[in-house]
C-alpha cells in the first residue's frame, strides 16, 4: 500500500513529466536550407535522441520578423514546450526574452547573447527575467582574433612583402557574433603595424554578395595578399573572384575562413583556405546536455555559470579536416555518447568537458 501510495506521490510532483522527457523548441534564424543551421539542428537532434529528449526545430529563414511571431504562437500553444531555445539575431533577443514573462517555459539562449548595452536594460539570466536560465555562446572574438594572427603568420612563411594589405569581409552589424568576430579582427590588427586592413565590408554572409564586393575590392586594391573572411560562404565568394582575376588563392593571396562544411574542409586541404576555424555548429548539442541536466535537478550553474563562453572554435589543420570532412553527419553524430558529457549520470562531474574533440577520430 505505501509503495503505491510513493508511486502516486513521485508521479504528481511538479516537473516529473518534464525531468523524464523534456521538450524543447529550437527557433532557428537560418534557413532551412542553409548548411551552416542545418548542423546546428543536426547535432542538437542527436543529442536529443542519445538523451531520450523532445526537440522541435522551426526555420525563421533569416526573416527575425517570422522568428517573433513563431515565438509567440509556440509560447500560446496549447502544449508549450519546457524549454525554447533562441538566438540574439539582429539582436531580437530582447523581444523573444518579452514574451517569455508569465509563460511557463525556460529560455536559453544559444550562440548569441544579449549585448551588453541589451542585458542593462534585461539583466543577465536569473536576474530580472528568472524564466531566461542561461546562455551558452561560442568565443567569437577569440575566433576572429586567431583567425587574422594565424593569416598574418602564414603571409609571412611563405615570404610575402610587408607591409602586409588585408581585406575584410564581415557578416553584417546587426548580429553579436558577427560584431564579436570584427572585433577580434580589430584587436589582432591593432599589435601589427605592418598590416593594413584596407577595407572592411559586409557581404551579409552570402557566397554571391562577397563575390561582387571582393570584385569591386580587389580591383581597388589590387596589391591586397590577405583576404579574412567571418564564414566560409563569403571566403568561397572571395576566391570566386580571385580566380576571376587569374590570382591563386593560397599563393598569390590567403584567405582565412570560418565554418564546417565539406566543402571548407576540402578548400583546407587543398590550401585554399590558409586558415580555417570551425567547431561552433556544436553549440546547439552541448545546450541540450545543459538542459538535460537542469530538467534532472543537476542545474548547470554550480558547474558552468548561468552565461557559458566555451572556447568552440579551434583551427583546423589538413590533417584535421581530413578526419572531418564526411564525418559531420547524422550517422555519425549517432556514435557520440552525449550522456558522458551530462551531470545527470557524472554527478562528481565539475566543469563540462565539450568541444570538437568529440568528434574527431580515426579517419
Amino acid at each position: 500500500m505505501w509503495r503505491r501510495a510513493f508511486l502516486l506521490v513521485v508521479l504528481l510532483l511538479p516537473g516529473w513529466a518534464m525531468a523524464s522527457a523534456p521538450r524543447v523548441t529550437f527557433l532557428n534564424p537560418g534557413y532551412s536550407n542553409e548548411l551552416f543551421w542545418l548542423s546546428v539542428s543536426e547535432f542538437m537532434q542527436a543529442a536529443a535522441d542519445d538523451l531520450d529528449m523532445q526537440l522541435t526545430v522551426l526555420y525563421a529563414e533569416r526573416d527575425h520578423q517570422r522568428m517573433v511571431q513563431q515565438a509567440r504562437e509556440v509560447l500560446n500553444s496549447a502544449e508549450p514546450p519546457d524549454y525554447l531555445v533562441v538566438v540574439n539575431e539582429t539582436f531580437v533577443g530582447p523581444e523573444l526574452l518579452r514574451l517569455t514573462q508569465g509563460k511557463p517555459v525556460k529560455l536559453f539562449m544559444l550562440l548569441n547573447n544579449l549585448t551588453l548595452a541589451q542585458q542593462a536594460q534585461m539583466g543577465r539570466p536569473r536576474e530580472k527575467h528568472p524564466q531566461w536560465i542561461g546562455a551558452l555562446v561560442p568565443d567569437n572574438i577569440a575566433a576572429g582574433r586567431l583567425m587574422a594572427q594565424r593569416l598574418i603568420e602564414q603571409a609571412r612563411r611563405q615570404g610575402f612583402t610587408e607591409p602586409l594589405q588585408l581585406l575584410a569581409l564581415a557578416g553584417d552589424n546587426v548580429t553579436p557574433a558577427a560584431l564579436e568576430r570584427e572585433q577580434g579582427l580589430r584587436e589582432a590588427l591593432a599589435s601589427e603595424p605592418n598590416v593594413q586592413l584596407q577595407q572592411l565590408v559586409y557581404a551579409r554572409w552570402r557566397r554571391d554578395k562577397a563575390l561582387s564586393k571582393s570584385l569591386f575590392l580587389l580591383k581597388r586594391y589590387p596589391q591586397a595578399q590577405l583576404i579574412w573572411a567571418a564564414n566560409d560562404q563569403m571566403a568561397f565568394g572571395a576566391i570566386d573572384a580571385l580566380r576571376s582575376q587569374e590570382k591563386v588563392p593560397g599563393q598569390d593571396v590567403l584567405v582565412a575562413a570560418l565554418n564546417n562544411s565539406d566543402a571548407a574542409f576540402n578548400a583546407r586541404i587543398n590550401n585554399e583556405f590558409a586558415v580555417l576555424m570551425a567547431g561552433h555548429f556544436t553549440a546547439g548539442g552541448w545546450a541540450m546536455v545543459l538542459l538535460y541536466d537542469y530538467a534532472n535537478g543537476h542545474d548547470f550553474a554550480p558547474r558552468a555559470g548561468v552565461e557559458l563562453r566555451y572556447p568552440l572554435f579551434e583551427e583546423v589543420t589538413p590533417a584535421m579536416a581530413k578526419q572531418l570532412r564526411g564525418r559531420l553527419n547524422a550517422e555519425d553524430y549517432a556514435q557520440l555518447n552525449f550522456k558522458a558529457l551530462s551531470a545527470t549520470h557524472n554527478p562528481s562531474l565539475k566543469r563540462y568537458d565539450f568541444g570538437l574533440k568529440h568528434l574527431l577520430g580515426s579517419p
